[in-house]
């Protein structure tokens, strides 16, 4: 299997057709061609991602080089000359089915090869099907240069948290460059280790690790967000509140610690340039994780329908957004349909105004209770119904149905 895997990969890269006579794994790589007088050349990617194209007159051993644009990913180095193909990189092509017939002379960069090897056998132990590990390679050829030793240790990291040998899997093949930067297995341990620091269990850590895997080599990045709203809650006097809130925060949203401090900062400015302030700003950004996230543009486009389809002044928009700020989330369309919804069943602006929440509830929801409930002659005095938890919804549900059950039977006997 391991065979298949190494000929994919040595003769798929881009689709292209093997037509020269040098193969080199990773362009920002050492690359190492030998010639017929064993000379040595080497080509060192520094700043963009290049393959070199080499053309020269071997006997003279002159050789001259330019580049060539290709894409981050498996790159070949061709040449017009012919070079001295070693005997260990002759069976080994051999054994995996190169007809070296057609291609006489090959020359391949040893140490790049013998790190696919090593990577896809401990790949292949793993249990990651062939298809993913080509792709995973291709797509970020730097892995290869990972010691297996060192993707175990990784690996070993993320199972000692709780997940399973396939969610790793799918979260290599998903993010292949958090494997492999310098120093991942110290940045893997600082940041599962300042997560329990906060408190939190290991079975959040995994789903933030699931939902964001580039934050565990960011480690510093998010200790200095989590200070920024230590900072924050402290000066508006909420930092009693702030163990228990930074931890919703991490959990609800993880991509917030992405952003820079400047951009949080301006969605905070944002937020006060509407006149939420102090611990209304703080209820704001810890119920809607979300408000630090969508652009300022959207936030208004909600704003504005809000405050149109309910007939609201401007300081009833924003006393309806600190009490209920998770409106925020949603979009017009959603909202247009729950709203054009309960006017026609004949709910008011203040009806909606005094739970809000029922916005946020699925408009197939909304309908089938309605409809429901009609069947049971509910009396619709409030929209609570509609934010009750199904379970105990569905055991109203019955007892109304009883009820009506029983008062229409009466209504038969009397008759």
């Amino acid at each position: 299997m391991m065979k298949t895997v190494v000929k994919q990969l040595l003769f798929q890269s881009h689709g292209r057709k093997l037509q020269s006579t040098a193969i080199a794994f990773c362009p920002w790589e050492v690359a190492r061609l030998r010639t017929k007088q064993q000379t040595v050349l080497s080509v060192r990617h520094l700043s963009t991602i290049h393959a070199g194209v080499f053309h020269g007159n071997i006997q003279s051993k002159t050789v001259y080089y330019h580049k060539c644009h290709f894409s981050n990913s498996l790159n070949c180095l061709f040449t017009k000359q012919q070079f001295l193909l070693n005997p260990s990189d002759r069976d080994f092509l051999q054994s995996i089915g190169v007809n070296l017939h057609k291609v006489p002379s090959i020359s391949v960069n040893e140490s790049a090869l013998s790190s696919v090897k090593k990577l896809v056998q401990f790949l292949q132990d793993n249990e990651i099907p062939d298809h993913d590990i080509v792709a995973v390679i291709q797509k970020y050829p730097r892995i290869a240069f990972v010691r297996p030793l060192e993707l175990q240790d990784r690996f070993q990291m993320l199972y000692d948290v709780g997940m399973h040998r396939d969610d790793v899997n799918k979260l290599f093949i998903r993010a292949p460059s958090v494997f492999s930067r310098f120093k991942t297995s110290t940045h893997f341990q600082d940041f599962i280790e300042f997560l329990q620091e906060v408190g939190l269990p290991n079975m959040h850590i995994m789903r933030i690790i699931q939902r964001s895997p580039l934050l565990l080599n960011r480690v510093k990045h998010i200790q200095g967000i989590v200070q920024h709203f230590r900072d924050l809650f402290q000066k508006h006097g909420c930092e009693e509140e702030f163990p228990r809130r930074i931890k919703y925060l991490l959990v609800q949203d993880p991509l917030i610690f992405i952003q820079s401090l400047q951009v949080i900062q301006e969605k905070l400015d944002f937020l006060s340039s509407l006149g939420i302030h102090g611990k209304d700003q703080i209820r704001v950004i810890c119920n809607c994780p979300n408000a630090l996230r969508t652009s300022d543009d959207y936030k208004l486009k909600v704003m504005d329908f809000i405050k149109h389809k309910l007939n609201l002044s401007q300081q009833e928009l924003i006393n309806l957004i600190i009490f209920y700020p998770q409106l925020l989330y949603f979009s017009t369309e959603k909202l247009e349909k729950n709203i054009s919804f309960l006017y026609s069943e004949g709910f008011t602006a203040k009806d909606i105004i005094g739970k809000p929440a029922v916005l946020t509830r699925s408009p197939q929801l909304l309908q089938k209770r309605c409809r429901e409930l009609k069947e049971v002659k509910f009396d619709f005095s409030s929209l609570h119904i509609f934010l009750v938890k199904p379970e105990k919804y569905q055991a109203r549900l019955e007892r109304l149905r009883d009820v009506e059950q029983k008062a229409s039977s009466q209504d038969v006997e009397n008759t």
